[in-house]
């Protein structure tokens, strides 16, 4: 991601607009929106720390930022699903991702679907990919704020 986080307050034009039309999306339908741009520090667990050999500790870092990210996904889920705010669903979206359909409220249709289908968690697929149905993408998650939601992300991200 070309530019992303390069200069302090830069953000790419490509970025701006996707963030822009999440905004729109969340202030037209009565959503919160929560933009998180810097990790939860420290990134690096003690296991990996120990990985690191003779890499210098920045060489380090970047090698597992990838999988870090991932991991703090559920983080954030699990801190938002146990916010005195009391969410009655939490969406990690990833910031690649755009709602371009103003007029059409995606997240209660997320909602309707999950409550039809009694579930606590959507999740989506790569399908687009050869082979890809099936295998999970992280890149957006949904969910009901249940005891088995926060249990599970709490539960996924300490085991990493």
């Amino acid at each position: 991601h070309q530019g992303w986080g390069k200069k302090a307050g830069f953000r790419p034009r490509w970025l701006r607009a996707i963030l822009g039309a999440n905004r729109e999306h969340a202030r037209r339908h009565g959503h919160a929106l929560i933009v998180r741009s810097r990790p939860t520090e420290p990134q690096m667990t003690p296991w990996q720390l120990s990985e690191c050999g003779a890499r210098t500790a920045r060489q380090c870092r970047q090698d597992f930022e990838r999988e870090n990210y991932n991991w703090e996904k559920h983080l954030m889920l699990s801190e938002y699903l146990l916010s005195p705010q009391n969410f009655s669903h939490v969406m990690m979206l990833d910031a690649d991702a755009a709602f371009i359909q103003q007029g059409h409220d995606t997240l209660a249709t997320i909602v309707g679907l999950m409550e039809r289908a009694k579930k606590d968690l959507f999740l989506t697929d790569e399908d687009w990919l050869q082979n890809g149905q099936g295998r999970i993408n992280g890149g957006l998650i949904m969910a009901k704020n249940t005891e088995f939601t926060r249990a599970l992300f709490q539960d996924t991200f300490h085991a990493h």
